[in-house]
């Protein structure tokens, strides 16, 4: 069916598809791997020259003759000096304590590209030694996975993903690089797993079934732990789906119907029941135009659990009918654009996306969500398409205990010209809590991007991305699950500039400069960094 739905938020793997989590695997780069889970944005060094550095070796192996499993291992070792060693928005470090920063990478990728399977994995193990600030010395581990295994030729699918990160549990959190920080951080362990059966059923529909477990754990960091007070609980959901597609018995009139039936518990404790019944129709008025109905029925209920009061829980509550129409229009491959409105989740209820190559050089996307979802959810479900994407703009909010009913806007323009790559992208995302905590933030996001390459073996990147974070309501919303009221916009502006030279086919070096600048009402920090990295590939 080529109607594009909105899949239910718990039933998200944990990672992106197959094919494009390949460049992860090929490319054991911290951010990249990191992106996977829903962390801060990139940093600037990395997702630049430094990227690019550990990536080229990776890219060139690529080009070799395929085999069914593929390992490859890599290396990289950095110096970096910066004048903010502690970054912006952390605590226990001045805004001019500057430090020199030997960061030591090693990694390992893993793609089977065989009959039945089809897998990545890529883990990166990073050391990080300050000269002078040696108790901010520590490890950081990355690992990103995802796998299918076809058991039953056609029919039974086994399908798992994973990753792990750390990232801060406060909004403007960070520093220039991406390296241990000073506090507020906590790791996160996401990851779904489960088996799906297929069945054509002739003319008619094809028909699935499935079931799938997902979590998430949040644990202590090695360096500039935020406390168990600080991180929002583990989590673990079961999740059966059943669904049908239409055939081509049914010429102008396609339709989709999907059922979801979830438990989800936070340490033990059961903290969510989702039931979802939607059946999706469009009606093809011509080869161009399609008339869209969607109807069903939501029934939502939350629970009491560690850090969320039965007032607040029932708050979130949705049992309800929904009913949205809309139209969709695509007259050409190059062009697909729809949208719905209606009521879903007791509410006013928008939808759409667009898809336009513009030219075979230019593409356009957007897309607007709603949905009601659980912090635990949103973690595992945020997810850059492709991790090794520098235009990529990975999930950067609060970490809270809460539900929410969430509004996203996403839109990504990319422009490719004889040697020159430019791209910009942003995001507006709006979380509104219910219960006796009441409030709702937002955060609008943006990045651009100029890639050039000025020589076969040379390229430079520069790139520039603001963060505005508001807390729109009152102040309520607190800072981590544990933390004081922040009433104040938190503005962040990220910029770099880099070359990478590619030394060998396994070996390339880069330098980069990297500017991080904060302001939290009064309150104004920035960091400035130089990194010289040198990458191979084994």
């Amino acid at each position: 069916m080529t109607r594009c739905r909105k899949t239910p938020i718990a039933s998200v793997p944990a990672v992106s598809s197959l094919a494009l989590l390949a460049a992860a695997a090929a490319l054991p780069v911290p951010a990249a791997l990191a992106q996977g889970t829903a962390t801060p944005p990139t940093p600037p060094g990395v997702t630049g020259p430094a990227a690019a550095a550990e990536a080229a070796p990776a890219a060139a192996g690529r080009d070799a003759v395929q085999r069914p499993v593929d390992v490859t291992a890599t290396a990289a070792i950095s110096e970096e000096f910066t004048d903010n060693v502690g970054g912006v928005g952390t605590t226990g470090r001045g805004n001019d304590d500057s430090d020199f920063i030997t960061t030591l990478n090693v990694g390992v990728g893993v793609t089977v590209d065989a009959a039945h399977t089809k897998a990545n994995a890529a883990y990166r193990l990073g050391y990080d030694h300050y000269l002078d600030n040696d108790d901010l010395s520590g490890v950081r581990h990355n690992l990103a996975g995802n796998g299918t295994y076809e058991a039953v030729e056609d029919h039974l699918f086994l399908d798992a993903a994973t990753a792990l990160t750390q990232r801060s549990v406060g909004l403007g959190q960070a520093t220039a690089t991406e390296r241990t920080a000073a506090s507020g951080q906590t790791g996160i362990w996401t990851f779904a797993l489960g088996p799906t059966w297929r069945h054509h059923l002739g003319d008619f529909a094809d028909a699935s079934l499935g079931y799938r477990l997902s979590g998430s754990a949040f644990f202590e960091t090695d360096v500039g732990d935020a406390g168990d007070s600080s991180r929002p609980s583990d989590s673990i959901g079961h999740e059966l789906n059943a669904g049908l597609v239409s055939g081509e018995q049914f010429g102008r009139l396609r339709w989709d119907l999907a059922t979801l039936f979830g438990n989800y518990y936070n340490e033990g404790e059961l903290r969510e029941e989702r039931r979802t019944v939607d059946l999706g129709t469009e009606y093809r008025v011509s080869p161009e135009l399609g008339i869209l109905v969607s109807t069903g029925y939501d029934d939502i209920q939350f629970y009491e659990t560690k850090g969320v009061s039965r007032l607040d829980a029932e708050e979130d509550d949705v049992n309800a009918p929904f009913l949205t129409a809309g139209l969709r229009f695509n007259p050409s491959p190059n062009l697909d654009a729809q949208f719905e409105v209606g009521r879903r989740y007791d509410d006013p209820y928008y939808t759409g996306s667009l898809g336009w190559d513009i030219t075979s050089r230019t593409n356009l996307t957007a897309s607007y969500t709603m949905d009601v979802v659980t912090q635990q959810q949103a973690l595992i479900e945020a997810q850059c398409a492709d991790p090794s994407d520098p235009f990529c703009l990975p999930l950067e909010e609060d970490l809270t205990n809460d539900s929410f009913r969430r509004k996203t806007l996403s839109v990504r323009f990319t422009h490719r010209y004889e040697r020159t790559t430019y791209g910009l992208s942003g995001s507006w995302a709006v979380r509104e809590f219910n219960g006796t905590g009441g409030g709702d933030d937002s955060t609008l996001q943006f990045l651009a991007s100029v890639d050039h390459n000025l020589t076969p073996t040379t390229s430079g990147v520069l790139q520039v991305g603001y963060t505005l974070g508001d807390t729109a309501t009152g102040g309520t919303r607190t800072t981590g699950v544990g933390g004081t009221g922040r009433t104040d916009e938190v503005d962040t502006l990220r910029g770099t500039v880099g070359l990478t030279q590619q030394v060998s086919e396994d070996l390339s070096g880069s330098l980069s400069y990297s500017h991080l600048r904060r302001e939290d009402g009064s309150d104004t920090s920035s960091e400035n960094s130089i990194v010289a990295r040198l990458s191979a590939q084994f």
